[in-house]
């Protein structure tokens, strides 16, 4: 009996999961997807990550990208933003089991609606809906000299500085766009 109500609750909750995702992509564009490790690391590459540097991750999932970053550059300051409530709880035991908790954290939220003017680099893999809207957002927020990347995905009309094909084995995460804001 147990059991049965067990395996009722993990039906219920993928249901309700499967059901906010939709519902996000949908009204946002921004679904849940993860980065490869070639995507994150040709990413890292553009953004030229330093100590002390404040790096954001619009709609970060499970902070896997963020963590990357963190292994090959520790002492920067990561700040994931996501507001699935699903993707929150994956990214906040992620930080958990990667004892990351000092330098990465998960603010829970529309990304459209924190601000994000103290960011010097950012990454973002979210859609083609959302794209116009978050350039208009990020140059009005960042300072000069902030890099963005941008994955699959280019601000339209507006050139990037460097494009480079990450050769991902996945159907995603193929092209990367710098821009220089």
């Amino acid at each position: 009996m147990a059991y049965l109500l067990f395996q009722i609750l993990l039906i219920v909750f993928a249901v309700l999961a499967i059901y906010w995702e939709l519902q996000l992509f949908v009204c946002d564009g921004a679904p849940f997807l993860v980065s490869s490790n070639e995507t994150s690391d040709h990413a890292q590459t553009l953004l030229d990550i330093k100590p002390n540097e404040n790096v954001y991750d619009l709609g970060c999932g499970n902070c896997a990208t963020l963590l990357r970053f963190r292994n090959k550059v520790p002492k920067a300051n990561y700040i994931g933003i996501d507001q699935s409530p699903f993707a929150q709880i994956a990214a906040k035991l992620n930080i958990f089991t990667h004892k990351a908790n000092k330098n990465v954290r998960i603010e829970k939220g529309d990304f459209m609606s924190i601000n994000v003017s103290n960011a010097d680099k950012i990454y973002v893999w979210l859609s083609p809906v959302i794209m116009p809207k978050l350039y208009t957002k990020l140059k009005k927020e960042l300072k000069q000299g902030t890099k963005v990347v941008s994955c699959d995905f280019p601000f339209e009309n507006e050139i990037p500085a460097k494009i480079v094909e990450t050769n991902s084995k996945g159907m995603f995460g193929k092209r990367l766009y710098l821009y220089i804001f």
